[in-house]
């Protein structure tokens, strides 16, 4: 007998088999053929087996990138080594790769065990699922080759809890607006600060001061994996009222939906104000409809207005205009309308209110009107505008008419009096001072009288009516008729001249009515003897209205049979109305002249008017007695006879062409 420990080889081997023989020694030495073997096989039947431990170093993990340590407990639970162990990858939930195995494998004997590691990188897949199985057998190969039995499976999970959470700041690409229709755009950047991936991921407004309406979000959601952020944007068009408030003020937080579903914690809103400062001002034009020069006159109404905009970013209320200086005599009427309630930024308000020019005013020359106004912004105290002057421009257009009167349509003889009447009327638009009128060409020869009165202030339309007396000269009624133009003058408000008006012309007619009258005289009451002087006295008087010139006597019918002397003077250059000239003739008495019959003589007079043409005084006759004397009785001696023919020849001729010459000077 003999004992034998089988070894591991022996099992793996699957047998053991033993030949035996047998030697022994004959006595002689030498060698005892060998038995036949005898042979004896002890089997080994192979029963491989292996059983798996899987686990982790870590329970569990928070996010993607985290690296799992799994090791794998391999053990030969067979009774034959196994070759090529190494474990095998059952169900893995996890996205990613795992890592190779370490060792890649290894041999074990019955009972031995290796342990094998692998590393894994979660996936954001992973941490989004919630948890990591995997599962692992193990496999190795027998000494006769085969396959073994696979152990179990050995599962292992790895929790991936979910911590969802989001982060989000808002801000706006503008500090502050100015003004309404400013557009502010928003920007909110959403951060995914948890540990899974997010879905229908979006800004969710909070507390929002604005007065209109945040556009849409863009883009409209987002799908963030943790770490990921995404921005967001949303237009703002700023409103009248947010100016007004002087901020805008936006609160925003994020909403999105973890992989289990469910609400994500909300993040700490994030604020953005955006300030809208204040800027309030106004500004004010003033204005007046009355700009025809024509219609600058006392009693016009001018109508201000005044136009009020709001140039300034914020609403103002209680607008109104207020007066400032006024240079108008008169009272501004009321102000319409008082005010007006709200104005926005750009709009305006239309104000009026009526002034009706005053005498004193178009005589100052121009009505200066200022004007500013007065608006409560949202905060602070109420602004003015800067003033807005307007300036009515009454140009001094000063103006005068004159209406020249007599009392009298014509007058006849010196010595009357006319009464002129100046009508002196201010047809400019100022008032006017020291208005007195102005003579022009005057034909009179004498001196005009004074003014009544000396002078007369008159504002426009009104008139003044002033007299002058004047009486009439001789020289003036032979003119045949006074002449007399005038104009008028006065001192505008700012001094300087007024233009004169157009003179005015009367015309008093001082009809000529030429007269003579002639009375002849002789200075003896009878003549008796040859020699006799008879002293003729011819005394001619104007009995006229005109002076006549070229006054003289004429002979016209003479009874004396001598020569009758000249007359002297000849004649005289003027006479006037009312005058007298006397003119003397002599005569020497011839004997032919005392016959006892008177002797006569006849005469006329002539003058010429102003006018031209002849005036004739009647005829004036005187008789002088004479005594008879026989010797006249005698014949006359034809030396007698012819030279008193002759002698009264010349007288006819003389006499006739001195009266043909007047008559045709007449007629001319």
């Amino acid at each position: 007998t003999a004992k034998y420990t089988v070894t591991q080889a022996d099992v793996d081997a699957g047998s053991i088999t033993n030949s035996a023989t047998a030697t022994g020694t004959p006595p002689g030495g030498g060698d005892v053929p060998p038995p036949p073997p005898s042979d004896v096989v002890v089997l080994t039947p192979a029963d491989p087996g292996l059983s798996i431990v899987k686990s982790s170093d870590v329970e569990e993990v928070t996010a993607a990138g985290d690296v799992i340590t799994y090791s794998f407990l391999v053990t030969n639970t067979g009774n034959v080594t196994l070759t090529d162990v190494v474990p095998v990858e059952g169900e893995f939930s996890g996205t990613g790769e795992l890592g190779a195995f370490d060792p890649e494998s290894a041999t074990l004997a019955p009972g031995e065990n290796a342990t094998f590691t692998a590393k894994y990188t979660v996936t954001q897949a992973d941490v989004d699922a919630g948890s990591i199985t995997n599962s692992a057998t193990a496999t190795g190969t027998p000494p006769e080759g085969g396959d073994v039995p696979p152990p179990p499976p050995s599962d292992v999970v790895v929790l991936t809890p979910a911590d969802p959470g989001l982060s989000i700041v808002k801000s706006s690409d503008v500090e502050e607006v100015t003004a309404a229709g400013d557009v502010i755009t928003y920007s909110f950047l959403v951060t995914n600060t948890g540990n899974v991936t997010l879905t229908d991921v979006v800004p969710v407004e909070g507390e929002f001061s604005g007065t209109g309406e945040l556009g849409a979000f863009d883009p409209e959601s987002a799908t963030l994996a943790p770490g990921e952020n995404a921005t967001f944007t949303a237009k703002y068009t700023v409103t009248q009222a947010d100016v007004d408030a002087g901020s805008i003020t936006n609160s925003a937080t994020a909403t999105g939906t973890p992989p289990g579903g469910g609400d994500v914690p909300p993040p700490p809103p994030s604020d953005v104000v955006v300030l809208t400062p204040a800027d309030p001002s106004l500004s004010i034009m003033k204005s007046a409809d009355m700009t025809d020069p024509d219609n600058f006159r006392s009693g016009e109404v001018v109508t201000y207005t005044f136009v009020m905009t709001n140039t300034g970013n914020v609403t103002l209320t209680d607008v109104a205009p207020i007066e400032a200086e006024f240079s108008g005599t008169g009272e501004l009427g009321p102000i319409t309308p008082a005010s007006v309630e709200s104005l926005a930024p750009g709009e305006q308000a239309t104000f009026t209110a009526e002034y009706t020019l005053t005498q004193a005013d178009i005589d100052a020359g121009s009505v200066t009107n200022s004007a500013t106004g007065t608006g409560t912004p949202p905060s602070g105290d109420p602004v003015e505008p800067p003033p807005s002057d307007v300036e009515i421009p009454t140009p001094a257009d000063p103006g005068l008419s004159i209406v020249k009167s007599s009392d009298v349509e014509e007058v006849t003889v010196a010595g009357d009096v006319i009464t002129y009447s100046f009508l002196v009327t201010n047809t400019g638009n100022v008032t006017l001072t020291d208005v007195v009128p102005v003579e022009g060409e005057f034909s009179g020869t004498g001196e005009l009288g004074a003014f009544d009165p000396e002078s007369a202030t008159l504002a426009p339309g009104e008139n003044a009516t002033f007299t002058a007396k004047y009486t009439v000269t001789q020289a003036d009624v032979d003119a045949g008729s006074i002449t007399n133009s005038a104009t008028a003058t006065g001192t505008p408000p700012g001094g300087g001249d007024v233009p004169p008006p157009p003179p005015s012309d009367v015309v008093v007619l001082t009809p000529a009515d030429p007269g003579l009258s002639i009375v002849k005289t002789a200075d003896v009451d009878e003549v008796r003897e040859v020699g006799d002087i008879v002293t003729y006295t011819f005394v001619v008087t104007n009995t006229g209205n005109v002076t006549l010139t070229d006054v003289a006597p004429e002979e016209t019918a003479f009874s004396g049979a001598g020569r009758m002397g000249p007359i002297m003077p000849a004649s005289i250059d003027n006479l006037a109305p009312g005058e007298t000239a006397t003119f003397t003739a002599k005569y020497e008495v011839v004997l032919a002249d005392l016959t006892g019959e008177p002797l006569t003589n006849e005469a006329i007079a002539a003058g010429t008017p102003p006018g031209g043409g002849v005036v004739e005084a009647p005829p004036s006759l005187v008789e002088v007695p004479t005594v008879h004397d026989p010797g006249s009785d005698l014949p006359i001696t034809g030396t007698q006879v012819m030279m008193g023919a002759a002698a009264l020849a010349v007288l006819l001729l003389i006499g006739g062409t001195l009266l043909l010459a007047r008559r045709r000077f007449a007629t001319n």
